[in-house]
């Protein structure tokens, strides 16, 4: 048995708040560019969770995606994440997350991949089941999105984890496959 003393604890939650807090300025200078952005792309999806049981949950979210300039190949690009998180129980909590994309279109931008991550903010993180330890989250993804023949309709599906990064105790997180349709607002990147 490992037991861990007061001092790696105190260790480890400091490089915690060090973490959370590099986030946190992310989040911040990710802000002004919202309104500098060239929005490209829009969806509206839903997810259900891929843990059944107290920690099961379905989302309907809607993302938009904005970057500066065009790109071939590899592409940075901002998300913006708003979401409903609905428990079994019928209790719901609102999800605001913002943060970094690297994405990857193929040569006729037929696919995409796409992974990143993003600071989020819920309005509640306390269920009559769970507990997700505080408001502050962090959203991890990665995606695969196919456009629908010639349009600018995309086909999209993610693997998405939120959890709060272990600032806070509990850190239970919350796995939910998501998929969802889009469409381009630009054709800057086609």
């Amino acid at each position: 048995m490992i037991v861990i003393g007061a001092a790696d604890r105190d260790r480890r939650r400091r490089g915690q708040r060090w973490r959370s807090l590099l986030h946190l300025i992310e989040w911040l200078l990710l802000l002004p560019t919202l309104a500098l952005a060239d929005w490209q792309h829009a969806a509206v999806m839903v997810g259900e969770s891929v843990i059944t049981g107290d920690r099961s949950a379905q989302q309907l979210q809607g993302v938009g995606f904005w970057s500066h300039g065009d790109q071939d190949g590899w592409q940075v690009r901002g998300e913006l994440l708003v979401a409903l998180l609905q428990k079994p129980s019928q209790e719901s909590a609102l999800l605001l997350g913002v943060g970094p994309e690297l994405m990857w279109n193929s040569a006729d931008d037929r696919y995409r991949w796409s992974v990143g991550t993003a600071v989020t903010l819920v309005s509640r993180h306390r269920f009559q089941a769970i507990d997700y330890g505080g408001p502050l989250q962090f959203t991890s993804h990665l995606g695969l999105s196919r456009r629908l023949g010639d349009s600018t309709w995309r086909l999209q599906g993610r693997l998405q984890h939120t959890s709060n990064g272990g600032i806070y105790d509990p850190n239970p997180g919350l796995d939910t496959l998501i998929i969802g349709i889009g469409r381009e607002l630009t054709t800057a990147t086609r």
